[in-house]
């Protein structure tokens, strides 16, 4: 009788352990559970400690991760905007939205079903921006510091909305981690890449050119308008210059005029003869006439 109490009671404990460990469940830092009844989401627990519910399959519980994970994205082609075939490697780096995490798990699910989701948004939006582009705006956008206008942060604005309103997921990065072509679209990118460039170097030729002619007409036509300023500023200074010097004559004559005309004829002698210059002329005509009256004087002086 003792031994079938002791049976009993052993068999008791068993089962209020197994109870206890079918009713209980726990929730550890940086996760939350979401208890189910008959297989529907019901309430979310996120403080950690330990919590009780129903025997299974009355109630259940399942596990979120609530940390930052890092999805790497499937591989694929994508076509710019000109037709070239582009290979895009990107990765995510996401979090449950704290504040929807029951929006989350039903959205997705407790397994892999965010990063499969997450993985079409990405594709979906990269095809998307890179068809809007052509292939050197690409790789222009790959080099930009700035992040609105980086390849990523084209991307990352366009999966941001997406997967905040359809799943409940909060992006924290977005990022490419390599740009490539396929072989057989290497060769034909770098000619179109050369004849762009040519394109633009013949643009830039022609318009640098343009430029020089309108620079060389500006220059011809304030160099004629300086010349013609110049010319008359000449004419005006050689017609005061000219007055002035009548006026002066005008006064010289008028002084003495004997002596003005001795001096005129010495300045066309002087004007007329040079040092080795050879001459046969009468000394009764002017102005020739006033090297006699040199000759008087040095007679006179010699007598």
């Amino acid at each position: 009788m003792r031994s079938i109490v002791i049976r009993s009671s052993i068999v008791l404990i068993v089962l209020l352990l197994v109870l206890a460990a079918a009713s209980g469940y726990t929730v550890r830092e940086r996760r939350a559970a979401i208890l189910t009844r008959f297989g529907e989401p019901v309430a979310v627990q996120s403080e950690p400690g330990l919590y009780f519910k129903l025997p299974y399959p009355l109630e259940d519980s399942a596990e979120v991760d609530l940390r930052a994970r890092t999805s790497e994205n499937r591989i694929s082609e994508s076509l710019t905007a000109g037709g070239t075939s582009v290979i895009l490697e990107t990765f995510v780096v996401w979090q449950v939205d704290p504040q929807r995490i029951l929006d989350f798990y039903v959205r997705n699910g407790p397994g892999e079903g965010a990063e499969e989701n997450l993985d079409k948004l990405v594709r979906s939006a990269r095809n998307s921006v890179i068809g809007g582009m052509k292939f050197d705006e690409i790789l222009d956008a790959c080099a930009t510091k700035e992040t609105e206008s980086s390849l990523s942060g084209k991307i990352e604005k366009e999966v941001r909305r997406l997967a905040g309103e359809d799943y409940a997921i909060e992006i924290l990065m977005v990022g490419v981690s390599r740009v490539a072509l396929p072989e057989e679209n290497v060769r034909a990118v770098f000619d179109q890449m050369r004849a762009e460039r040519g394109e633009l170097i013949a643009t830039y030729i022609g318009e640098g050119r343009r430029q020089a002619q309108e620079i060389r007409s500006q220059a011809d036509l304030e160099r004629q308008r300086i010349l013609a300023d110049a010319t008359l500023e000449a004419g005006r200074i050689q017609a005061q210059t000219e007055s002035e010097q009548a006026r002066i004559y005008s006064e010289a004559h008028g002084k003495d005029p004997e002596f003005y005309t001795y001096l005129r004829e010495l300045r066309t002698i002087e004007a007329i003869v040079g040092e080795h210059t050879t001459m046969i002329f009468r000394d009764t005509s002017p102005p020739f006439s006033v090297l006699n009256a040199v000759k008087d004087t040095d007679d006179t002086s010699g007598d």
